[in-house]
């Protein structure tokens, strides 16, 4: 049975978590440590096959507990069990973009403790079936791993004021991302090279307070411009928008150009943003659009791949080897609108290849 370690500075937390896991058939002994200089030493010493971490510990910090486990282990997962304050979320995001496989919100204002104990289980066995490779999204019987860097054809089956796109070229890359995504969204970024000559247009499942955070840090990690759209700015080359949390973002048509704009319609897949919605919008932009999915849970993106791909757009995924949760990119694949697998850094390159932005060196 799979082991789990947990590491929390707070006894009653640690014996919450022990007993919430013990009841779960699916997981093995519970291995507890109360700091984050524990919890690395438990776990060279346990291995287990699933890691949950507080992120403010004492001795060493949760996120650096997490950087000296994934030295020693790159694929095991690791949810951050984080409260969900300015700071701990602040935190959390470092996490995640530290390689923290998912996160979950502890108990405190508006999360009951039955609502972070659905949570965290739930992620936990998702994730732990992930990491065996027995983990296929709803609804859909995912593919065989497409060997990475081989091209695989398949036949298709009231908003805000608007900006307008400036000198675009007439081409959109847009971008779906759920779990892992802060570390794919950097590394995809930075395979687009310094100054791609489109907007980028993303839909990241993220909580708004992390959402900000999130755009800062890839914005200061980057030569690009990072931000979460309003629907009042321009969008220029170079840019990257992120959706922001409770809109839907579209792209649309506006003189010459195009324009984005935020709508507060019904969610999709159980997501508001959705990456379908913007997908859908982008459609109409085709063929000289880009589609990129990104690792996640779940089927967000599929609707939308297939409309781009059908108006003549290209449509690239992760592959299921890089990918925390094979669900949206398995789901595109399974409906056979994904011509090309890769890395987060190969699919920005393959991105910008597709885009004419410059020539991409040969993948592997």
């Amino acid at each position: 049975m799979p082991k789990v370690l947990i590491a929390d500075d707070s006894s009653v937390v640690r014996s919450q978590l022990t007993r919430w896991f013990q009841a779960e058939p699916e997981f093995g002994a519970v291995v507890a440590a109360e700091d984050g200089e524990a919890a690395v030493t438990q776990f060279q010493r346990v291995r287990p096959a699933l890691v949950v971490l507080d992120v403010e510990m004492p001795k060493l910090s949760g996120i650096q507990a997490l950087e000296q486990i994934r030295l020693l282990d790159k694929r095991v997962p690791v949810v951050m069990f984080s409260t969900l304050t300015s700071a701990g979320s602040r935190q959390t995001v470092l996490a995640l973009l530290a390689g923290a496989s998912d996160y979950t919100a502890k108990p405190g204002g508006d999360v009951s403790l039955e609502q972070a104990r659905e949570s965290l289980i739930t992620k936990a066995k998702t994730l732990l079936r992930h990491s065996t490779r027995v983990l296929s999204p709803p609804a859909c019987v995912a593919p065989p791993l497409a060997p990475r860097g081989v091209e695989q054809r398949f036949r298709a089956p009231g908003p805000q004021a608007p900006a307008r796109a400036r000198g675009a070229g007439g081409w959109l890359i847009v971008v779906a991302s759920s779990t892992g995504g802060p570390v794919a969204l950097g590394e995809f970024l930075a395979g687009l090279g310094p100054a791609p000559p489109a907007p980028v247009l993303v839909v990241q499942h993220m909580p708004a307070m992390f959402l900000e955070i999130l755009a800062q840090r890839l914005d200061a990690k980057s030569p690009l411009n990072v931000r979460v759209a309003t629907g009042q700015e321009e969008i220029s080359p170079g840019d990257v928008w992120l959706a922001p949390a409770g809109s839907h973002l579209e792209v649309r048509r506006f003189e010459q150009g195009a324009v984005l704009a935020l709508t507060d319609a019904p969610p999709e897949n159980s997501c508001k943003p959705a990456a379908d919605v913007l997908f859908l919008s982008a459609a109409a932009f085709a063929p000289r659009v880009v589609g990129v999915i990104l690792t996640g849970m779940g089927m967000d993106g599929t609707r939308g791949a297939a409309a781009i791909k059908g108006a003549g757009g290209r449509i690239i995924a992760q592959d299921q080897e890089s990918s925390v949760v094979w669900g949206m990119p398995g789901a595109a694949a399974a409906a056979g609108v994904v011509e090309w697998f890769g890395s987060p850094d190969e699919l920005g390159r393959r991105a910008a290849e597709i885009a004419g932005l410059r020539v991409a060196p040969r993948l592997r």
